[in-house]
């Protein structure tokens, strides 16, 4: 044996010295004192490399408070109190014998059950959230959700576009504004609803020009919104951006102020904002024909760009284009030039001038705005989902609910973009996908390739990976009554896990040197050392008084029906020679040796 003097603590001496004690008064055959104090030791050792052997000792230790095993097993322990004390109605006396539950049982449940995993993964997808480091995903996944609905636009609105063609026949960019007031007379007499120009003309060109245009403007009576800047927010000095005075009072001036998103594109159009002094609506508010809301607008990128109407200025100043064309339309006059790349990226679609964002935003507003909902209802879904999944007990259970939560949230999602509610996806999926991982790369997938699901002890696979296992005596021991044992009166869990446990660790008194592996159907095998001086008789001999022992507080070991098979034959391979030892396995007699 091995002297373990220097790291055994006196209390746990004691408590093995009693043990030994009990039982040997309840056994017919005698130990000698050599025997006694070796058992003594024996168990003491596996004790404190183990902490299973002894009666109430807890199968895992506590956590500290204010760990987050600690947090959540504590939380797990006064919830189910608090179910038996609202199923006693108060009462002193638990129902069918029912206890409060130990933090130690409680403990084994929590990491059993992958809650920890699931309260990181929360974390994180709120880290995510909350920071919008998910902000580039996000938009991604929005281009993949608009182009599920893509849809064209109403055709309310038109496009004039001051492009190269019109540069070259007259006198270049920009034009000179009595081109400007020969475009407003004539989309006034077409009939146009409004005329709504993308720039603000703060500054004067010449005096005759100038006179002509803001002639124009006085004969549209109204009709003709300019553009208008607001000053940086961040920065008060920044003054505002407004049409030269000339043309003030005889235009209505509508703010030009956005966002951009991650990849450039118009994320977001402020709502009213006032601009000296004055409350001014956006442009997308006015081509949409509705009156200026205060809150941002995000624009639905569901629309298809290359169905808005737009044309030349050329043609129109040509008269190509049948006067119906403008008939009741709102008509956005916009400045294009390949020259020089003023386009910018329209999501999941092409790059195309700022006045198709503008467009965009006003047939966003006249579908109706998307409320948008954030990130946390599918955070709280993906949290029921997986609380759902960490009351199951098996794989096979938890694996259809975290696809149903892939189908959940997609359904959420692809719906609430239909009804006009709007999510954020990206920190929900997160946290699915970090506790799905979890969950299916925890013990029931990688590890039980080479641990058992239930004890967690090394699998019999693991054998071959033992040193000098070709030199080594295999002996197998198996649980004839296991599957009993394991679903009497439908045993939890962490019983299950002390069982088997507690079977190892007596067999372990034996086998200090050498690993235990278990197999299916209560079969646990180990290898002896080939310079050990144990022989198979001394073998089943020490089995049999090692089940005879009442040393843990499952009492039912002492009904165990053990087998023993040895295999000393090192001709064969180490698996064959485990196959030979369980064939061989014999039943142990405990006739005249159980406790009375």
């Amino acid at each position: 044996m091995i002297n373990i003097e220097s790291r055994e603590q006196a209390a746990l001496r004691l408590q093995a010295e009693q043990t030994v004690g009990r039982m040997d008064k309840k056994m017919r055959i005698k130990l000698s004192w050599q025997a006694r104090d070796g058992l003594v030791k024996a168990m003491a050792r596996v004790a404190i490399d183990n902490g299973l052997l002894f009666g109430h000792q807890p199968f895992h230790p506590a956590p500290p408070r204010w760990s987050l095993e600690g947090i959540l097993s504590r939380i797990a322990v006064f919830w189910k109190s608090q179910k038996l004390v609202l199923a006693t109605r108060g009462r002193p006396n638990l129902p069918n014998g029912e206890e409060v539950p130990d933090l130690s049982e409680a403990t084994f449940s929590v990491k059993r059950s992958g809650a920890r995993g699931l309260v990181i993964a929360l974390i994180i997808a709120l880290i995510i959230g909350l920071t919008g480091f998910g902000a580039p995903l996000e938009t991604g996944v929005q281009i993949g959700r608009d182009a599920l609905r893509r849809t064209a636009v109403s055709g309310d609105i038109v496009i004039i576009a001051k492009d190269d063609r019109s540069a070259k026949l007259y006198g270049g960019m920009p034009w000179a504004r009595r081109y400007d007031a020969q475009l407003v007379d004539r989309l006034r007499e077409m009939g146009a609803r409004r005329i709504v120009y993308n720039a603000i003309m703060a500054d004067p060109s010449n005096k005759v020009d100038d006179g002509l245009l803001a002639a124009a403007f006085d004969r549209a009576k109204g009709l003709v919104w300019l553009g208008a800047q607001r000053g940086e927010i961040d920065s008060p000095t920044t003054e505002s951006v407004l049409p030269t005075p000339l043309f003030r009072n005889s235009t209505r001036q509508a703010h030009l102020n956005m966002w951009s998103g991650f990849f450039g594109e118009v994320d977001r159009v402020s709502g009213e904002v006032v601009i000296d002094g004055t409350q001014r609506p956006s442009i997308a508010d006015v081509l949409a024909n509705v009156e200026a809301s205060d809150r941002a607008l995000k624009l639905d990128y569901a629309f298809d760009v290359s169905t808005i109407s737009k044309f030349s200025a050329t043609d129109f100043m040509k008269g190509r284009i049948d006067r119906s064309v403008f008939a009741g339309k709102n008509i956005l006059i916009t400045t294009v030039s390949n020259l020089t790349n003023d386009s910018i990226p329209i999501l999941g679609q092409s790059r195309a001038p700022i006045a198709h964002s503008w467009v965009i935003a006003a047939e966003t507003i006249k579908r109706g705005i998307p409320s948008q909902l954030g990130f946390w209802i599918p955070l709280v879904v993906v949290a029921l989902l997986g609380l759902w999944c960490i009351m199951q007990r098996s794989l096979a259970r938890r694996l259809p609910i975290l696809l149903g939560g892939v189908v959940v949230l997609a359904v959420l999602v692809l719906g609430g973009d239909r009804l006009g509610l709007h999510f954020e996806i990206i920190p929900a999926s997160f946290a699915l996908l970090l506790f799905g991982i979890r969950q299916c790369m925890r013990g029931e997938i990688v590890a039980a390739m080479t641990l058992h699901p239930v004890s967690h002890l090394p699998m019999l696979g693991h054998l071959s990976m033992v040193r000098d296992h070709q030199s080594s005596t295999v002996v197998a021991v198996r649980i004839r009554n296991h599957a009993a044992l394991m679903a009497m009166d439908n045993r939890p869990l962490c019983e299950q896990y002390a069982l088997d446990r507690s079977i190892a660790a007596r067999i372990n008194v034996i086998a200090s040197d050498s690993l235990i592996h278990q197999g299916a159907d209560g079969l646990f095998v180990f290898l002896i050392s080939p310079d050990s001086v144990c022989d198979p008789e001394w073998v089943s001999e020490q089995i049999r008084a090692l089940f005879c022992m009442e040393i843990v507080s499952l009492r039912e070991l002492v009904d165990c029906e053990v087998a023993v098979g040895i295999n000393t034959n090192l001709d064969h391979d180490l698996s064959v020679r485990v196959a030979i030892a369980v064939e061989r396995a014999q039943p142990i007699q405990f006739t005249g040796l159980r406790a009375v």
